[in-house]
């Protein structure tokens, strides 16, 4: 999950503040995103459970100087439940669909945070071995 806080929010100050969060990422202390990473990724797994299916999801949450009061982490579950029941966006591949998110969110500064975007186009497949 990669949240996106614009300037001038709440804990956004005079720049943009990108943070992620993921499971197998080493943390000291308590999570940048506090338990937003986790009420988010509830959600995705509540919807790949209903579909029978197994992914990684990347997650961009936006926040902008319109939520001034942030409310907990019901309101990212809640978000991100309403997310999955879209339709989904068929992408053919990932370079694809990180394309189709830079376009729907109006920037990629938040490519460059994703440790599993990394990951994903060096994981080796069953085909290499």
């Amino acid at each position: 999950m990669i949240e996106i806080w614009n300037r001038h929010t709440l804990w956004g100050g005079d720049e943009d503040v990108i943070v992620q969060d993921r499971e197998g990422m080493v943390k000291q202390g308590y999570s940048p995103i506090s338990g937003a990473y986790y009420s988010a990724r509830l959600a995705a797994c509540e919807y790949l459970s209903s579909v029978r299916r197994c992914a990684r999801v990347i997650l961009i949450r936006i926040v902008s100087n319109e939520y001034w009061a942030p409310l907990g982490t019901w309101v990212v579950r809640e978000a991100a439940r309403r997310a999955m029941a879209n339709p989904a966006r068929n992408c053919p591949s990932l370079d694809a669909a990180v394309k189709e998110a830079v376009s729907l969110l109006g920037s990629g500064r938040w490519v460059q945070y994703s440790t599993l975007i990394k990951e994903l186009k060096t994981q080796k497949t069953l085909y290499q071995f």
